[in-house]
């Protein structure tokens, strides 16, 4: 089950997490080799949002064991097509003085999408270098550079005119800074432990873009009884505009897929919503999020298999420029 009510922005869902999805959909692996630590996977999919296409990727995590990072994608269908393109090399230090594990790592990243059932095309490029090392116990930072441009292109007949007053093209620039502390047992479905994280991010003047972000997450897992695990999740964010820019769109949180699940992408938060033949249904994001996740996990006689009960709530809300919209005026409330 999912209720979503349009304009407040709030939601509940709860559901099987093993059946809920946000638009039907079914894959079909065509093929997949490992060779030389890659991994080459192609495969055809189906979907009630995008329809038929066939995609075709590559993945290392650590190719040929010389510490880089490669990942490829490449998806073509009826409504469109994406890709995607990443490489990077980490730098093992050891202990240092900037700490234990000591790690630099440098990136380059460039990506588009072009979907017909969207009201606007985009493409990226960024690059970042990163350093990182744990600090005491269960406690690690990572301090980054990076920089990005983006690019909307191929505007719908319909996108919201706040869209079109978006500059083509836009680049940030800046600083950023996290803090880490776990003690989950694994990352992925936990059965103890809990994870806090903080991170902050400047983008300086000298990007056409200037902000300043704040984002925290927190979870926590509990084993109930032998074969039962308890989990609780949430994570919120700022951004604000400094100097007198507006947030751009490229850079507001839009919550959806996969969290909250059972919500496409941008399925929450405000809009820009007219009615009817021609009319306008912008998704615009928003400067402030949160989300927040309670589950219960039941492992099966199959290792490899769970059940699971959850429900999810949050919200998107909070915008620089509420006015000039097609539908007039956007709610732009929690």
């Amino acid at each position: 089950m999912a209720l979503q009510r349009r304009g407040s922005f709030a939601w509940v869902s709860a559901s099987l997490s093993a059946i809920t999805l946000a638009a039907v959909s079914a894959q079909s692996l065509v093929a997949q080799e490992t060779s030389g630590g890659a991994t080459l996977t192609s495969g055809v999919s189906y979907s009630s949002n995008r329809g038929g296409l066939a995609f075709i990727g590559l993945e290392a995590a650590n190719l040929f064991n010389t510490g880089t990072k490669v990942k490829l994608r490449f998806e073509k269908g009826e409504d469109g097509e994406a890709a995607l393109a990443s490489v990077g090399k980490i730098f093992e230090l050891g202990d240092t003085r900037l700490g234990r594990n000591t790690y630099v790592i440098g990136s380059l990243e460039g990506g588009s999408e072009d979907w017909a059932s969207d009201e606007f095309a985009s493409a990226s490029t960024s690059a970042d270098l990163r350093v990182g090392a744990e600090i005491g116990q269960n406690l690690s930072y990572q301090a980054r550079l990076f920089w990005r441009q983006d690019d909307l292109k191929r505007f719908a007949a319909s996108v919201s005119p706040l869209v079109l007053a978006e500059p083509r093209k836009s680049t940030a620039a800046g600083i950023g800074f996290g803090l880490d502390w776990s003690s989950l047992d694994q990352s992925v479905l936990p059965n103890s432990g809990s994870r806090y994280s903080l991170d902050v991010a400047w983008a300086t003047g000298a990007g056409d873009r200037e902000w300043v972000s704040l984002a925290a997450s927190a979870s926590t897992a509990r084993p109930l009884g032998e074969r039962a695990v308890l989990s609780f999740s949430a994570e919120g964010g700022h951004i604000a505009g400094l100097n007198g820019d507006s947030v751009s769109i490229v850079d507001r949180a839009f919550v959806g897929n996969p969290m909250p699940r059972g919500f496409a992408a941008g399925g929450l938060g405000p809009r820009d919503f007219v009615a009817g033949p021609g009319g306008t249904d912008t998704a615009l994001g928003g400067n402030s999020y949160l989300t927040m996740s309670v589950e219960t996990r039941f492992r099966t006689a199959n290792p490899n298999l769970q059940i699971g009960a959850f429900v999810d709530a949050g919200a998107v809300w909070d915008l620089d420029t509420t006015t000039g919209a097609a539908s007039g005026t956007i709610d732009d409330s929690f």
